[in-house]
């Protein structure tokens, strides 16, 4: 089966109102630009979005898409204003925000692309984390339960595809990708570039395409600066 999408924009056009997205990167790294615009320009709104911090869910909060982040960063650590206009979207009612433990949020993620429906974990144990979850001690010690993610529609981003959705990612861009591609009814993956068939060493696919449903190439190549280049 050929996944491959012609645009973004037709990649995207059948999310719907209300959906759970899922948004792959890591501090910039891995973010499925291209994705997060058209899907902005596609004007779905009331989504719950599921990322790693503000690079990928910000713009749907700032327009007003999204009613709720589940994030390991539900503010942002640098940009002040940022952090300040979340705050007064939460207080005003237009916004839910649920703070995850990064590992945590990895975790419950992965279980929703493995089948997992919950699990038991020490982190958040003793904190404002724990806050309405059911606590169960093992060994003397009390865990926290904490319930997995999953999502209608993941955006991914990685380097490299063929046609039928085998992924390569490349250095730390791979980070949460890997899992979030598992853990979604659609997921569509932004890469920058389209490969032959054939062309991949097996060896190398980081997320099979038996969990890619859409390939699109990257419209625009986000790149960042590597310390001595000009």
């Amino acid at each position: 089966m050929d996944k491959v999408f012609s645009t973004p924009q037709e990649a995207v056009k059948e999310v719907r109102d209300g959906s759970v997205v899922i948004v792959g990167g890591f501090g910039g790294s891995g973010v499925p630009y291209n994705l997060i615009e058209a899907l902005l320009d596609q004007g779905a709104k009331d989504l719950t979005v599921i990322s790693n911090d503000p690079m990928e869910w910000f713009p749907f909060a700032e327009k007003g898409r999204a009613r709720k982040v589940i994030s390991g960063f539900t503010n942002h650590p640098v940009r002040a204003e940022i952090t300040e206009q979340v705050e007064k979207l939460v207080r005003a009612g237009k916004l839910e925000a649920e703070a995850v433990p990064h590992g945590t949020l990895e975790e419950r993620i992965r279980a929703g692309g493995m089948g997992i429906a919950a699990f038991y974990t020490l982190t958040g144990v003793g904190t404002p984390v724990e806050v309405g979850k059911e606590k169960r001690a093992f060994n003397g010690k009390e865990y926290l339960l904490e319930t997995a993610l999953k999502g209608d529609v993941a955006l991914v981003k990685g380097f490299q595809a063929d046609r039928f959705g085998n992924v390569v990612c490349r250095l730390a861009a791979g980070n949460r990708n890997i899992v979030m591609a598992c853990a979604a009814t659609l997921t569509i993956a932004e890469v920058e570039e389209i490969a032959p068939p054939g062309s991949i060493d097996p060896n190398r696919v980081d997320i099979p395409g038996i969990f890619v449903n859409r390939v699109v190439q990257a419209s625009k190549v986000v790149r960042w600066l590597v310390r001595g280049e000009m």
